[in-house]
């Protein structure tokens, strides 16, 4: 799915392949219906702990990059930034009920490829957009790349 995307900004295709990575890793034992509540409970922390703080940066870096009137790229973005959040509210929920499990499971998945998804979005706006930039900062010298990255640090 990355393609061209790669050759134009590789090193955040590089990392968001290596934190899908890492996301898939962390998640992986309650992927299962059979996942028990302590590993249940781990996922939860790290999701909290770890991921969130980051997605929420790098969230807040695309929406600040491209700012302007919202374009089709920058819709998805957002659509699929709303179902991680959630889908990960609903996991919280769910590991709080006793139910769990099979369910647990399910969502698990479904974040997992949210996640992905999201990436692939993050990845189209950022590249998909001329040096020039977009919006109503179009004329800067600074690319939406330029800005994204700026407000990743």
């Amino acid at each position: 799915m990355m393609g061209d995307r790669e050759t134009h900004f590789p090193q955040l295709a590089e990392t968001h392949r290596a934190w899908l990575q890492e996301l898939s890793e962390r998640l992986s034992t309650v992927c299962s219906p059979e996942a028990d509540d302590w590993d249940r409970s781990i996922a939860v922390r790290y999701l909290e702990e770890e991921f969130v703080p980051r997605f929420r940066r790098e969230a807040r870096a695309i929406d600040a990059a491209a700012q302007g009137p919202p374009a089709v790229e920058t819709m998805r973005v957002w659509a699929v930034t709303e179902l991680l959040k959630l889908l990960r509210v609903q996991l919280i929920q769910l590991f709080h009920s006793a139910e769990g499990g099979v369910g647990f499971a399910r969502l698990t998945a479904k974040l997992l490829r949210a996640f992905e998804c999201w990436c692939n979005e993050v990845e189209a706006v950022v590249t998909a957009v001329p040096a020039e930039g977009i919006g109503p900062m179009s004329n800067s010298s600074d690319s939406l790349q330029q800005r994204f990255m700026a407000h990743m640090r």
